[in-house]
């Protein structure tokens, strides 16, 4: 398998390397690093990497992989090969491209809005960054409670487009 990630700005490329027993290794930008002990159960993906375990819940939407550990969040879009604008995916305006602390939320989980809604207030290099929503639907609820840091690419909203 080779796969097209974007995660931020960040792109990267990666390989899975199958062996014996599933996948043996994965190769991300050209280097290869051991896998082993993957298991897959339910939502729920654990595996070893060069020797250190790994733990996530994982889901995935739209072509966006999110994986949760503990209380952090991370999120990868999977880019189509010789798409005209790759690393620009359906909600890549919701997501963190700075790093930062959500301040506040706006909308309650549920709610229905119209382009354009302030929907969180992002607080990043000493300045606070309203995020809206870039077209009308619904928002589904906050991955990052109030308080919360967040990377570039680290989902802000998990919003659904209307239609």
């Amino acid at each position: 398998m080779r796969e097209q990630f974007g995660h931020g700005d960040e792109r990267f490329e990666v390989v899975a390397i199958p062996g014996s027993a599933g996948i043996a290794s994965v190769r991300i930008d050209g280097t290869e690093y051991s896998v082993s002990a993957l298991v897959v159960s339910g939502s729920r993906i654990s595996f070893t990497l060069e020797g250190r375990q790994y733990t996530f819940d994982a889901a995935v939407e739209h072509e966006r992989i999110q994986l949760k550990r503990g209380t952090a969040y991370y999120s990868f879009s999977r880019i189509e090969e010789g798409s005209e604008d790759e690393g620009r995916q359906d909600g890549a305006a919701l997501s963190s491209r700075m790093p930062g602390t959500v301040l506040r939320t706006l909308v309650a989980a549920g709610a229905d809005v119209k382009a354009g809604a302030a929907l969180v207030i992002l607080e990043a290099m000493k300045m606070e960054h309203t995020i809206e929503a870039p077209v009308d639907g619904t928002v589904n609820g906050y991955p990052h409670p109030e308080g919360s840091r967040v990377m570039p690419g680290d989902l802000l909203v998990d919003f659904s487009p209307a239609g």
